[in-house]
């Protein structure tokens, strides 16, 4: 007797969450450190290793997306890092895109009225577009939700793995960048990639300020 799709995709996903609350609970309060204790010598293992982490955070947030660029940065060289971090948040976001379109535009939304920030920027946004897509990629808003959000709301994926992962991109590579050099603080290698994440961030918060102000201005008489 065949299993309906449906009921295996259920049983997939809650066996995912299952191991999402284990690996929370072992890895909470995790550092960079720990990672790399954790992460097998064998770069084509580790890269696995890093890549598994990234899958399992579209079900449950279990380590911060900023401490796995470091990380990355500290056990890869600079070309390995970047392509492993690439495509495990390709992974991450393609799993998250799934999971929205399963659920569906209604509860995608539900979950974002519970998130402020989340709420305050596609009020101020409006669209499921290309715009909306990288610029929410480069703001500190809930990552994975964000990708149910444009899986449910029917973006195409083509266009938002790409749109998704040029937004990523001018916070991340500074991040990996950093990890690489973090053994000498005061080195030109680490000091600027940090000085290029800060001043994202502030261009990331300056860019949201302007669209709800232009939004504010619109709804003015």
């Amino acid at each position: 007797m065949r299993i309906p799709r449906k009921y295996v995709i259920t049983i997939a996903l809650a066996l995912a969450v299952i191991a999402g609350l284990f690996f929370f609970f072992m890895f909470s309060g995790i550092e960079a450190e720990d990672i790399l204790s954790y992460t097998p010598q064998s770069l084509p293992l580790a890269a696995l290793f890093f890549i598994a982490i990234y899958c399992l955070r579209s079900v449950v947030m279990v380590i911060p997306m900023l401490l796995l660029y470091v990380s990355a940065g500290i056990f890869f060289p600079v070309p390995w890092a970047i392509a492993v971090t690439y495509t495990g948040l390709f992974c991450e976001m393609t799993i998250g895109y799934c999971i929205g379109r399963k659920m569906g535009k209604d509860r995608v939304e539900a979950l974002i009225r519970d998130q402020k920030k989340l709420k305050k920027f596609f009020n101020t946004m409006k669209d499921n577009g290309p715009v909306p897509c990288f610029v929410s990629r480069i703001l500190p808003l809930a990552f994975d939700i964000i990708s149910m959000f444009f899986g449910a709301s029917g973006m195409p994926y083509v266009q938002f793995v790409l749109f998704s992962l040029l937004g990523v991109t001018p916070g991340m590579i500074p991040f990996v960048i950093t990890g690489s050099s973090i053994t000498d603080p005061l080195s030109k290698e680490f000091l600027i990639p940090l000085a290029v994440s800060v001043a994202v961030a502030g261009g990331s918060f300056l860019v949201l300020r302007l669209l709800q102000r232009d939004k504010t201005k619109t709804r003015s008489p």
